[in-house]
Order: structure tokens, then sequence, then C-alpha cells
């Protein structure tokens, strides 16, 4: 992680609950738009944090003005994929890959 963290073109969300990190969210940066990763530690999962987690992702990349944010999930990661649909993400066309693209204009993008 030390030379993602020096890279001016990501941005890392920790959410923490009771002081107690419980997920982060890393964005990757590419023109006005940022690719987004989202983590929940495993014993926080299934309570809802990573609802929460791409909510949180959502609101900050309108206000930092960004066009959409982009999300690679994996084929077999139905959960993961679920989460991303149900804030509004719409998957583009299937290209036959391990993974599903992902799109989400922000309020500010629209």
């Amino acid at each position: 992680y030390g030379l993602a963290l020096c890279n001016r073109g990501m941005r890392l969300l920790i959410l923490r609950r009771n002081g107690i990190p419980t997920a982060h969210i890393r964005f990757n940066l590419n023109g006005l738009d940022a690719e987004i990763s989202i983590y929940v530690s495993p014993d926080m999962r299934g309570k809802g944090i990573g609802k929460h987690a791409l909510a949180a992702a959502c609101n900050f990349a309108g206000r930092m003005g960004w066009r959409a944010l982009i999300a690679e999930v994996h084929r077999e990661n139905q959960a993961s994929l679920r989460l991303f649909e149900s804030a509004g993400f719409v998957r583009s066309e299937d290209t036959g890959r391990d993974f599903h693209h992902l799109e989400r204009i922000t309020a500010r993008g629209e």
C-alpha cells in the first residue's frame, strides 16, 4: 500500500465504527472519472457496511466534482454486483471477461 498511498491519482477513505476500521474505499482517478474499489472487514460483512460505504463514496465523488464512478466486479462476486446495482450502477455490454464493468454518473456529472 505504501506506493499506492503516495499516488496523487488515488484517494482512500476509511470508515470506522466505534473507532474501529470497518471498511475502506479506494478511488483511482482518471480525468473526471474514478474507478472505485470497496473492501469490508470480514467480521463486518452482512451488516450493511458495504451499502453505507458505497453511499458515502457516491456522495464524496459528487462533492469532488467527478463525472462518473466505475467499478470492475468479478463475475463470481454476486454480493458485490448486487450492492453496486442497488446503488444505481449500470452494467455495460458483456465483454466476455471475468469482470462486470459498471458505471454510475455522479450528481455533479448529471
